[in-house]
This record gives structure tokens, C-alpha cells and sequence, in this order.
């Protein structure tokens, strides 16, 4: 891993979410480095002004404020919720709750004596899901700086999923 990747890791907030996203991250640029012969094989090189590296290394700074103020809203929303109602906004993608009718959700609500209306206000998620918000907002943001509003980039958790 690269130098200011670390520090850029290093940087950040240390609350569970920023440090799941730090592992999402760790294993995704692993999971992205060349595998076949030819890309190992090669011994190319790289170089770059001290004016690009610096630019680099401003938009890092950039891109990972972005990802991180997106991860603590999401982790102040879940505490706030919780304090609130006494259970996560969030459920996981692959959870039995998830499998559920609307009704089915309404239902077990009601069960453990919570409010079965606050249904509404729950969101399918999975740790992928969120980090794949947090990096699109992050890569859109970015992209839209340097090529203007009509440039966009989406990102599939599948994708992301399969790239673990």
C-alpha cells in the first residue's frame, strides 16, 4: 500500500465505521492489483512533478473528507435513531428482516413492541452498500470538480461484492 494511502488511513476519524471502511478499502486496492503474468511482468516506471504529487495528495485529502463526512452521517444517524427508538435505521441486505413483506416488517415490529410506522423510516444496507455510497458520492463529487455536472460515476455493491 502506497505511503499516502496509509497516512490518508491513518488520518481518520477512529469510530467502527471509518475503521470497517479503512479495511473496505484495504481489501478492495488489493483485490485490484494486477494478478495476471503480464501486468507482473512488467517493469515499467512512473514519475511526477512535485506539483502533481501535490495535487494528488490535495485531492486525497479531498476525496477522503468526502467518503468520511458521508460515513459519520450515516453512523450519527444510527445513534440518533437508536437513542430514539431503540434500534438501527439500518438492516442488512442478506438479514431474515430483510426477506420479510412489508407487512412481515410491520408485524415484527410491533412484536418487540416498537413502532410499527418507524418501517418507513428503515433502510436496506449492507457494510458494502455503504461504502459504496460513500466512495460514489466521493468519486462523483471529484468528477464533477474536474470535468463538470453532467460527468457522473455509479458504482454496483454487486460489483464492489465481487471484487472481495
Amino acid at each position: 500500500m502506497s505511503r499516502v494511502m496509509t497516512q490518508h488511513i491513518t488520518n481518520l476519524k477512529h469510530h467502527p465505521i471509518t475503521k470497517l471502511m479503512c479495511l473496505a478499502v484495504l481489501a478492495l486496492f488489493v483485490a485490484l492489483q494486477p494478478t495476471n503474468a503480464k501486468a507482473e511482468s512488467f517493469r515499467g516506471s512512473f514519475s511526477a512533478s512535485s506539483a502533481e504529487i501535490s495535487k494528488h495528495r490535495n485531492e486525497m485529502r479531498n476525496f477522503s473528507s468526502i467518503v468520511q463526512s458521508c460515513l459519520d452521517y450515516d453512523y450519527q444517524h444510527h445513534v440518533s435513531f437508536y437513542r430514539k427508538y431503540g434500534f438501527s435505521p439500518f438492516y442488512g441486505s442478506n438479514s431474515s428482516f430483510k426477506r420479510l413483506s412489508y407487512s412481515g416488517k410491520r408485524n415484527y415490529l410491533s412484536r418487540i413492541g416498537k413502532n410499527p410506522n418507524l418501517v418507513d423510516q428503515m433502510q436496506i444496507t449492507s457494510c458494502v452498500g455503504l461504502a459504496t455510497k460513500c466512495y460514489e458520492r466521493a468519486f462523483n463529487q471529484q468528477v464533477k470538480a474536474l470535468h463538470g455536472a453532467a460527468s457522473s460515476v455509479t458504482l454496483q455493491p454487486t460489483t464492489m461484492m465481487a471484487l472481495q
